[in-house]
């Protein structure tokens, strides 16, 4: 889908113009051979995320053809919920009140 690749390669060329921005062209090839280069598991490490988020954002495109935007919209935002509900579940985290009404 052309708007899915179309946003990761403006994401990619803002976050390396950040980068150049705060470190010049020296500053870039220094953050590639540190934490790529250099560091391998570590990079490798984010491939299961990368894929997963490139597959979930494959099927969120899709899903908007196929069913109406109130219905599109209300299982995006339930998204932020169901993270709140695991968090809490799976890693044992604990959310004030506050937190919960603001979900």
């Amino acid at each position: 889908t052309t708007q899915f690749w179309t946003g990761e390669v403006v994401k990619f060329i803002v976050s390396v113009g950040v980068i150049i921005h705060g470190g010049g062209i020296k500053g870039l090839i220094h953050d590639v051979q540190t934490e790529m280069i250099e560091k391998p598991i570590e990079c490798a490490k984010m491939v299961v995320p990368s894929m997963l988020y490139t597959f979930q954002n494959n099927l969120m495109f899709a899903a908007m053809f196929h069913i109406s935007a109130a219905a599109f919209q209300c299982t995006m935002q339930l998204k932020i919920l169901t993270t709140a509900i695991f968090s809490v579940i799976l890693l044992g985290k604990v959310l004030e009140g506050y937190r919960w009404g603001g979900l």
